[in-house]
């Protein structure tokens, strides 16, 4: 089913959020730091998790020349996202 891929796309991005705050409060030693990403960071995740099982699923059930462009842009959303998090780190 259709919604079948965006739900699985705000699974897995729930669980990187998760991933990356546990590593980020054992890294940086600090609760707060855990509380404020997790009030941020994981909304975030979930609404890009949105953006992108929605062109996936775009891209598998609708079978067009756009579908490819669809999948380009659910793995641009994902590079965008991945380009930020190196930047914030440096």
């Amino acid at each position: 089913e259709m919604y079948d891929i965006i739900v699985y796309s705000v699974f897995v991005a729930l669980g990187f959020a998760s991933f990356e705050n546990l590593l980020y409060v054992f890294g940086v030693g600090s609760i707060e730091v855990g509380i404020f990403r997790g009030i941020l960071a994981i909304p975030g995740h979930v609404c890009n998790g949105i953006a992108m099982g929605y062109h996936l699923s775009y891209a598998k059930y609708y079978k067009t020349k756009e579908s490819t462009r669809y999948k380009n842009i659910s793995f641009k959303i994902r590079k965008i996202e991945l380009c930020k998090e190196i930047e914030l780190n440096e």
